[in-house]
């Protein structure tokens, strides 16, 4: 007899999801269900808004398992997942070993993102050792949860721990989303970064 599935439809951001997905899959795990994400049939925050509907998870990652969306949805023979997974705490749940393997035995790269990535990674390869920062710019102000920009007190210190992290020997630094650096976040660059 084959698993009974349950299908994730979340609505929040990429982040979320993500967490929501990685608890989902460990409570399926948990009851014996197989996982399907299923962000077709829902708005979630980056829904796909052309003519033909498609599953926004799978433009960036891979679907959590063998099973296919698209019979189970003909079939309707799924459960929705309800709430909010509860196998990992919602603060500090990157620090939490479980959590870290179940990510990384759950999240993988759609065959679309890696097609994207696959220049860059080429570009970088022959950079050296570069340290990528990401940081949220003023477009994230009108959200409730990243009311304004980094300061460079916070860029700072996310370079500098990176940089130990690293072992302090970076030859090339890639800052996205940043518009234009200021003048004081340029000179601390130029002192040592």
């Amino acid at each position: 007899m084959r698993a009974p599935l349950a299908l994730f439809r979340g609505a929040g951001g990429m982040f979320s999801n993500i967490w929501h997905v990685v608890g989902f899959v460990e409570w399926c795990r948990m009851n014996g269900k197989k996982p399907l994400v299923d962000l077709r049939s829902v708005r979630a925050m980056n829904y796909w808004s052309g003519t033909e509907p498609r599953n926004s998870w799978t433009e960036y990652f891979a679907q959590v398992s063998d099973a296919d969306l698209e019979l189970a949805l003909d079939l309707n023979n799924f459960e929705v997942f309800q709430g909010r997974p509860e196998a990992f705490p919602v603060s500090e749940y990157s620090t939490d070993l479980r959590y870290r393997k179940a990510f990384r035995d759950t999240i993988a790269l759609s065959e679309r993102s890696l097609a994207f990535i696959d220049p860059w990674l080429e570009f970088l390869s022959q950079e050296g050792r570069v340290l990528g920062v990401h940081m949220r710019g003023s477009d994230m102000k009108i959200a409730k949860s990243h009311w304004a920009p980094p300061t460079n007190f916070q860029i700072f210190q996310l370079v500098d721990e990176a940089m130990e992290r690293g072992g302090g020997s970076t030859q090339s630094l890639l800052l996205p989303k940043m518009k234009r650096p200021s003048r004081r976040f340029t000179q601390g660059m130029e002192r040592g970064c």
